[in-house]
């Protein structure tokens, strides 16, 4: 593919003979075009010959010392797509403002972001630095063992139905931040409030570790096996301009598949329990991009039912903004809160959490047939009939779907349709035992 390039021919000029103005035109057309390395290149090229300009050098050979690590970094997975992003846009900045004050008739450079000011270090320097850090090397040998110690993973005290590990989050900006310990704070807070068997740590030394870098999700897997931790959270913090602080975080659930028992509505004498969807099923790795416990809340909600801890159960699954998770997850959520719901005697609130979950599934059988007891137990016969006909077009050997309409039926006044129904349920099992079975019998005599 051929492409014109109207600014090719300045690129042969000699950056030692161009003028200012053909040296800032040919520059910001390179960084334009994400050229930052001939940016830097050509820039540095103008300002070494010309002894005006040696503050300027100066601060150009940082702008490029900065580039330079940054592209190694990133290139090693030493540092976060962010980090990098926001160091590039530092460098192109400074270049142009840089020029700016170049262009200016400017002989000092005046404010220049701290990563670009400092000025290069002598060859005195250069030898001190080295010196020190042989000295460095030889105490990181002797003292390994008690490296080791200090890298460890958290010690989790006992065992627990969760424990949950934070990786450090990554400053991208100047000062101290230590969001992972404001989130360790108000996970821990509610875990206590609700009396949920499960410990939080931060794992303040992994960046200590040789090769340590910011997790990817499947780094993050192996640091939480490692360390034997259900849950792992890390990601990055920013002070922004107007004083606030950005976090963006990343969580890795490792579950351990267990099955959820529900209460399964039907008439007496048959089965009352179901399973549903193992606990893994729930994002087992995403982002949070809000607040970190939104998401965290709805696994300790998982896990507070299964303990027994149905109160708590509905604390943190009931907030839950079900238009931010995926519809496997709506089921799980939902399933688990309206099975919490009817423990606390508490139906009509289980009902619209089957409500949510049969518009993203609606022919999940399990909430069709609550729904369905439910609105039969409420004298609401025409909508219970409804849902047991929907189920038995799902699965048309379920008796008790089929004596659930037949005792619809016989409440709506259709009792040759309810004896249907007994009629298919005998074909199906001979020794089936429903109280509708002998309504009708009764009906029919």
């Amino acid at each position: 593919m051929n492409q014109t390039v109207f600014f090719l021919p300045s690129i042969h000029l000699t950056p030692l003979i161009m003028n200012l103005l053909e040296l800032s035109t040919l520059i910001r057309q390179q960084i334009g075009q994400a050229e930052t390395a001939a940016a830097l290149k050509t820039l540095l090229a103008f300002l070494q010959g010309n002894p005006k300009h040696k503050a300027f050098y100066n601060i150009a050979l940082n702008i490029q010392s900065l580039y330079s690590r940054t592209l190694q970094k990133e290139l090693k997975g030493a540092v976060t797509q962010e980090q990098a992003s926001v160091n590039y846009t530092l460098v192109n900045d400074s270049i142009i403002q840089l020029l700016d004050q170049i262009e200016s008739g400017a002989s000092i450079p005046k404010g220049f972001d701290p990563k670009v000011r400092a000025q290069r270090m002598q060859l005195w320097q250069l030898i001190l630095t080295g010196i020190i850090a042989l000295v460095a090397v030889g105490a990181l040998f002797f003292f390994l063992r008690k490296d080791q110690v200090q890298t460890a993973c958290p010690d989790f005290p006992e065992p627990s139905q969760l424990d949950v590990l934070l990786i450090p989050f990554v400053n991208l900006s100047e000062g101290e931040l230590k969001p992972e310990y404001g989130i360790k704070e108000r996970l821990e807070k509610y875990c206590a409030d609700y009396k949920l068997n499960t410990h939080i740590r931060v794992y303040d030394s992994y960046f200590q570790r040789a090769e340590a870098q910011q997790p990817d999700f499947n780094l993050a897997g192996s640091i939480a096996s490692e360390c034997q931790a259900g849950l792992i959270i890390w990601g990055t913090a920013e002070r922004l301009a107007n004083g606030r602080i950005d976090c963006t975080s990343k969580f890795k659930f490792l579950g351990k598949g267990e099955k959820f028992e529900l209460q399964k509505i039907q008439f007496e004498g048959a089965t009352q329990v179901d399973t549903i969807l193992s606990i893994s099923t729930i994002s087992r790795e995403g982002n949070i991009t809000k607040d970190v416990e939104e998401l965290v809340a709805i696994l300790f909600g998982l896990l507070a039912h299964d303990q027994g801890n149905h109160e708590a159960a509905i604390a943190s699954l009931k907030p839950a903004d079900t238009s931010r998770v995926d519809t496997a997850n709506i089921l799980l959520t939902q399933m688990v809160l309206a099975d919490s719901y009817l423990t606390l005697g508490q139906p009509e609130k289980a009902q619209k959490c089957y409500n949510r979950v049969l518009k993203v599934h609606p022919e999940y059988k399990l909430a069709l047939n609550n729904q369905a007891f439910i609105q039969l137990e409420n004298k609401n016969p025409k909508e219970a009939e409804k849902l047991f006909t929907r189920i038995i077009q799902l699965d048309s050997t379920n008796t008790q779907a089929l004596a659930g309409r037949a005792a619809a039926r016989i409440e709506m006044k259709q009792e040759i349709k309810a004896e249907e129904d007994v009629k298919r349920i005998r074909e199906i099992d001979p020794k089936a035992r429903f109280p509708v079975l002998e309504r009708v019998k009764i009906i029919r005599q």
